[in-house]
């Protein structure tokens, strides 16, 4: 089943209420309580030559009440014994990780369920993963200096912020603002100011905000990290200053060429008259 299917069948039944969350006692079996799901989920379905040291790494979007259970099965169907810890973030999301207690088997096939339904399949390779990957790359817009794919500002949008694109890296981004960060990368555990696994929003939001702070205008010392999927981590990148720029209400644009409401508006009036003539 595609992981677009999975995941609507997994909030269908949430809907319909077909979850019977059973209590089991915490530690004997791989499994992690998450209040709710996001789109990070690694390994990714369908992956291969997966590490046998590999985590299993599953966003957590602390803003609904849900009360769902994540384990790891092997082809057998046993659950895997392991260890959770959590990496927050300042926006209120976090990343909650599964670790097996004991290497994954050669060339086997695992799934992550949510309760009953099946998030992921990934098959292993043959060997573990030591080697920290490389320090995130932020693009550039061609021609810009601002190290970002988008941003709004008043009076668009009530956010005010910096989207950087970090491109895919089949691991957890995590960023920093003005050095703020707990992260224990040994640990998995702590705080830092954003996580995703493409493209990180540093700037205000809701409830919360990866840097209360951002306003038109406002600088940011920004830095960012990045976890392979056996847990390695890359170390921080040097921090670069990041500052909000304001907008008007054309510049909202993400690159579609559309022209604001207000000129389309004057346009359809200059076309009303002309057919009145």
């Amino acid at each position: 089943m595609p992981a677009a299917t999975r995941h609507l069948a997994v909030l269908l039944g949430l809907a319909a209420g077909l979850f019977p969350l059973a209590a089991r006692a915490g530690g004997e079996r791989c499994y992690q309580r998450v209040s709710s799901m996001n789109e990070l989920l690694l390994p990714a379905d369908g992956a291969a030559d997966v590490p046998l040291n590999t985590r299993i790494w599953v966003g957590n979007s602390q803003r609904r009440g849900l009360d769902l259970k994540v384990t790891l099965l092997d082809s057998s169907g046993e659950d895997q014994p392991c260890d959770h810890s959590e990496i927050k973030s300042a926006e209120g999301a976090s990343a909650l990780v599964l670790t097996p207690l004991s290497p994954l088997r050669p060339n086997a096939s695992y799934q992550v369920r949510v309760d009953r339904f099946v998030l992921a399949d990934f098959k292993t390779g043959t060997s573990s993963r030591s080697t920290p990957p490389s320090r995130p790359h932020v693009f550039k817009r061609q021609g810009s200096r601002h190290p970002l794919i988008s941003l709004r500002a008043r009076p668009c949008d009530p956010e005010d912020g910096i989207r950087f694109e970090l491109g895919r890296t089949n691991g957890l981004l995590v960023a920093d603002v003005n050095q703020t960060a707990t992260l224990d990368s040994s640990k998995f555990e702590g705080q830092v100011a954003a996580l995703g696994d493409e493209t990180l929003w540093i700037g205000t939001g809701y409830p919360e905000s990866s840097w209360k702070e951002a306003e038109p205008g406002a600088t940011a010392q920004v830095r960012f990290g990045q976890f392979d999927l056996a847990g390695n981590f890359s170390g921080w990148t040097e921090p670069q200053s990041a500052q909000v720029p304001y907008v008007g209400c054309g510049g909202c644009s993400t690159g579609s060429g559309a022209l604001p409401l207000a000129a389309l508006a004057i346009l359809g009036l200059g076309m009303r008259r002309r057919r009145a003539r």
